[in-house]
């Protein structure tokens, strides 16, 4: 995938969102994250009711691993 003018591997993930009841709401949100052992969030979108949301990561700072 193209990620900030890079190219990056990324492994796409759809997943489906269904609401029971009487509003029924329905709708897929799509996740990109990094193919690499850290699996970073690098991008989201979704459609909702007035459109849609779209999201990517602009920085990332590694954590400390130790819990």
């Amino acid at each position: 995938m193209d990620f900030l003018g890079k190219q990056v591997k990324a492994h796409k993930i759809k997943a489906e969102t269904k609401y029971p009841g009487v509003l029924k709401k329905s709708g897929d949100i799509i996740f990109w994250l990094s193919a690499d052992e850290r699996r970073v969030p690098l991008k989201l979108e979704a459609k909702i009711k007035i459109g849609s949301v779209k999201a990517s990561i602009i920085d990332y700072k590694k954590g400390n691993d130790k819990l």
